[in-house]
């Protein structure tokens, strides 16, 4: 008889456990695949549910006066609401903020000045521009004197008669009130183009502060060019009335 070999008889993974390795991997794979379905479908219905997390249109801040009415410097605020008008302006932080929230303020509206307009509840400052006094008088080019503040005024409700403005705040805090826009500044379109850009490229204001925008210096040099507006007379105020603003 052949002697028995002392060594154990090998054997080889079998076949069994070869087939159970491959369905634990896909069942794994399936529950990461359903985990991935069930995020999305929470957050779509989070978004759908939740108003806040949907974009939001423009809000209406002020809508046309009905009947004269008394209004407090702290109404402005409280029609606002929480972050509407927050006094955290662009400006504040150094630079222009693509966060700041526009508000669409509704006619009609009075010019108080070539920059500053009101629609009897508040009163808004356009923001970075220098105007004229409301009276003042200049000496135009041809040496005669001409109501340069009232027609800079006239050059400002000629481009928001019967429309509505879209305006970011830039810088200070709003009130309410009718005549002092206070230490608020206001950038605004006026059917999708910049007021302030309108009223420079007029001549009727021109840029103020350190860092006036590329756009808003060509605009003044090209007005300058053509003398128009105030540089007709190259922005020759020589006088005031104690009336003016």
């Amino acid at each position: 008889m052949p002697p028995r070999s002392s060594e154990a008889p090998r054997t080889g993974p079998s076949e069994g456990s070869n087939t159970r390795q491959p369905r634990l991997r896909l069942g794994s794979l399936t529950l990461t695949a359903l985990g991935s379905l069930f995020v999305v479908a929470i957050g779509l219905a989070a978004y759908r549910f939740i108003p806040a997390l949907r974009p939001q249109p423009p809000d209406i801040l002020v809508g046309v006066p009905q009947a004269p009415r008394p209004v407090s410097p702290a109404g402005l605020q409280e029609d606002a609401g929480d972050d509407r008008l927050s006094p955290f302006a662009p400006r504040d932080f150094g630079h222009r903020s693509r966060f700041a929230r526009p508000v669409r303020i509704a006619g009609p509206f009075e010019p108080l000045r070539g920059d500053i307009l009101t629609n009897e509840e508040v009163a808004i400052a356009l923001d970075g521009l220098d105007s004229p006094p409301a009276s003042a008088i200049c000496l135009g080019g041809d040496k005669r004197l001409w109501a340069c503040g009232l027609q800079a005024r006239a050059a400002l409700i000629g481009h928001v008669r019967g429309k509505d403005l879209l305006c970011t705040l830039q810088s200070g805090q709003p009130i309410r009130s009718p005549r002092d826009p206070g230490t608020a500044r206001w950038r605004c379109a006026v059917e999708g183009r910049d007021l302030a850009l309108l009223l420079v490229e007029g001549g009727w204001v021109k840029p103020a502060g350190p860092l006036p925008d590329r756009a808003m210096l060509a605009a003044r040099d090209a007005a300058l060019a053509a003398r128009r507006g105030l540089w007709d007379g190259d922005w020759n105020i020589v006088r005031v009335p104690e009336t003016g603003q």
